[in-house]
């Protein structure tokens, strides 16, 4: 595996680090989207980019701290020459993964608990949206 390879998530990564920090997240918090990169560590299957990203996005919380993740996302996929149409879906799927870490944030059980169920009902819905 190059670093190439590695620098996606690198810079996904980086952004939500930051962003949790701007909305008082702690790393803690965003560790389980780590399980996304150890799969494809094991598996070299990049399309674990997309679960991970969205994962680290809604465990940010409802607010436009997770936009941020998602735009880099969105721009390292450009860079990456993904199609309109792939990106497409890819953003309404984005949508889908936040609005399930919102819902989540509504009516979840708050707190800690919560932050990690949002962040992996935006994992869980990314990786569903790969399947379909």
């Amino acid at each position: 595996m190059t670093a190439w390879a590695l620098l996606p998530w690198t810079l996904v990564g980086i952004t939500a680090l930051f962003a949790g920090r701007r909305n008082g997240t702690g790393c803690w918090v965003m560790a389980p989207a780590a399980l996304w990169f150890l799969l494809f560590w094991a598996t070299g299957d990049r399309r674990l980019f997309f679960p991970f990203s969205m994962q680290l996005a809604a465990s940010l919380g409802s607010g436009w701290h997770s936009v941020w993740v998602v735009g880099v996302f969105t721009a390292i996929r450009v860079l990456q020459g993904a199609s309109a149409h792939v990106l497409g879906v890819e953003l309404i799927v984005a949508a889908a993964a936040l609005g399930a870490a919102v819902l989540v944030d509504k009516w979840g059980p708050g707190g800690v608990a919560g932050r990690l169920l949002a962040g992996a009902a935006g994992g869980v819905v990314a990786l569903v949206g790969l399947l379909v």
